[in-house]
């Protein structure tokens, strides 16, 4: 029986060293939502650690701004389209779904980048709405 415990007892000792020292680190193989939930399990615990939500902060400070230059330059080109074909996005868009344009590749690109305008305005929405107290 002794030697079973000191056998337990290694096994755990040398599990700890491993990721003690960083060897072993399953983050690497994980998915970003996989890696998230983690983040949120051990926030759960409790675990306050400000050097991870120093991080985290930046990590959104970063993804709103991303967004936000992401969102302008996006709108920068849908105005550059609406001046040249002399109509609205909005205009464009019921006409384009309604059949009314064809399927010239200009026009397909127009309707991707408002697909494009409208998921970075839900992100950033999201990213807004969290900030806020």
């Amino acid at each position: 029986m002794p030697v079973a415990t000191s056998t337990r007892r290694g096994k755990v000792g040398a599990e700890w060293n491993t990721l003690a020292s960083g060897q072993g680190s399953t983050s690497a193989k994980m998915t970003f939502r996989e890696k998230l939930k983690t983040l949120e399990k051990l926030a759960e615990l409790g675990g306050e650690d400000q050097v991870i939500e120093q991080t985290v902060t930046k990590l959104l400070d970063y993804a709103t701004a991303r967004h936000r230059q992401d969102l302008a330059d996006i709108t920068a080109k849908l105005r550059a389209l609406e001046e040249q074909c002399g109509m609205s996005s909005d205009l464009f868009s019921q006409k384009f779904h309604c059949g009314e344009l064809g399927d010239d590749e200009a026009f397909l690109r127009w309707d991707a980048l408002l697909v494009m305008q409208q998921r970075i305005a839900q992100r950033l929405a999201i990213l807004l709405s969290d900030a806020t107290p």
